[in-house]
């Protein structure tokens, strides 16, 4: 009943202001529904919601580099919005990490060209290949903590590559901004922040 009471203001700002009606419009152009938000299925997860299109382009276009040589990885990727905007981009591939089966689902119906896994984002396996990993609050500490840690370790995999980490409504960025692996790139305050993995440590032999 609680979560269902703090569904009402996301919902009134969906359907009575100019950008909540934007994003509804993205789902009509698209023939999809990534709009909604869904209660947490693990502890430490936080409510899905979908990012904002206008955010998400605004975010990637803050990178200085070739989408198309790059990796895009969402982690809590929920019904497949950021995927699809990803594919839009033009990023040479696009994976989406969810624990929701359900949410699963429906983002392999909304972004079919998408590869998403359903698993605990802790149990996943960063690919050794230059990437983008984009977040949208997906959870909470510690687990981000654990997560962030779990990147560092996956830089030591050979071949070296690039990394850099998106991430919207950046509540528990210190686990990013407390590495020996990353810098902050950039911030707009709780907003956004970027950070990339510094050359040399992505370039240090395991």
């Amino acid at each position: 009943m609680q979560w269902a009471i703090r569904s009402v203001p996301y919902h009134l700002w969906l359907h009575l202001t100019p950008q909540g009606r934007r994003d509804l419009r993205f789902d009509e152009s698209h023939h999809v529904i990534t709009e909604g938000i869904s209660q947490p299925e693990v502890e430490h997860a936080v409510q899905y919601a979908p990012v904002q299109p206008a955010r998400f382009r605004a975010a990637m276009r803050r990178l200085p580099i070739d989408p198309h040589k790059f990796t895009f990885i969402d982690i809590g990727s929920g019904k497949g919005r950021a995927l699809i905007l990803a594919r839009e981009f033009g990023f040479r591939r696009v994976l989406g990490i969810e624990v929701s089966e359900k949410l699963c689902e429906i983002a392999r119906s909304n972004a079919p060209e998408a590869e998403v896994r359903c698993v605990n984002a802790l149990d996943f396996e960063p690919p050794p290949e230059d990437s983008v990993i984009h977040m949208f609050n997906p959870f909470r500490d510690p687990v981000m903590s654990m997560f962030a840690a779990r990147i560092e370790e996956s830089l030591e995999t050979p071949p070296p590559h690039k990394v850099w980490v998106v991430y919207h409504r950046p509540f528990f960025a210190a686990a990013f901004e407390q590495s020996r692996v990353f810098e902050e790139f950039r911030r707009e305050g709780d907003r956004l922040a970027i950070f990339r993995a510094k050359t040399e440590m992505s370039a240090a032999p395991k």
